[in-house]
Formats: C-alpha cells, sequence, structure tokens
C-alpha cells in the first residue's frame, strides 16, 4: 500500500506531530509513505528524513494550484491513498482526490480555525 501525506506547514507543531507519528507507524508497518510539505529546510523534512520517508516540497499556495500540485503528485507516485491535514492543504487534496480517482481521508486538525468561519463549515459539510 502506499500513502501520500500532504501537510502544507513544516514548523513544529501539531498537526506536524500526527503526521510523523503516522508516517513513521505506517512505514514501519511496511507501507510506503510519501509526504508532501511546504519550506524544504524544515523541522518536518529533517525528522522525515531521519525515519526514512521520502519528502516533497509543495509550491502552490492557492486553492486551485495546490489541486493540481497534489494531483500530479498522486499521478507520479500512485498512492492508494491521500491523507491531507489542515484546512490548506484539505480541500485541494479532495480535489485532487477526486480527479485521479482516489480515496482521500481529510484529517481537521484544529476545529477553533477549520471551523470558524462558515465558508469552511460548508465546504467540510460537501466534502
Amino acid at each position: 500500500m502506499r500513502v501520500l501525506q500532504v501537510c502544507p506547514t513544516s514548523g513544529p507543531g501539531g498537526a506536524e506531530s500526527i503526521v510523523l507519528s503516522l508516517s513513521g507507524a505506517l512505514a514501519g508497518s511496511g507501507v510506503e509513505v510519501v509526504a508532501a510539505s511546504s519550506g524544504r529546510e524544515s523541522y518536518l523534512y529533517e525528522k522525515l528524513g531521519a525515519l526514512g520517508v521520502p519528502t516533497v516540497q509543495l509550491k502552490s499556495t492557492r486553492i486551485r494550484s495546490l489541486a493540481g500540485e497534489i494531483g500530479e503528485l498522486a499521478k507520479c507516485y500512485q498512492p492508494d491513498i491521500i491523507h491531507s491535514h489542515l484546512w490548506d492543504a484539505n480541500l485541494p487534496a479532495a480535489l485532487a482526490g477526486f480527479t485521479r480517482r482516489l480515496p482521500v481521508v481529510l484529517t481537521v486538525h484544529s476545529t477553533v480555525y477549520d471551523l470558524e468561519s462558515l465558508k469552511r463549515r460548508v465546504v467540510y459539510a460537501l466534502l
């Protein structure tokens, strides 16, 4: 099985800790994991590298272009599932998964931020 982890941030924080824990556990059980994140020289890249998890830098920040970039990563790495973290990656990952016909797991790490606006609540309800 192959999993593409997508996290739009790369500094030390809660979502990044979850990405590290999940990636390490999955890789340790024989699952192929590739992680995509922003900020090449970062905490997350160093920690994932120490776990032997390949990382890819996300360049896009806008929803449509990030969805396209995640879709291209999915085309390249052929994951069985996309797992995205945080609002900034969840909608683009869902769009990429839809266009690539891949299942997507969306993780909401902060209900205060992710669900504070009506727009975000409506988007999550539709996903």
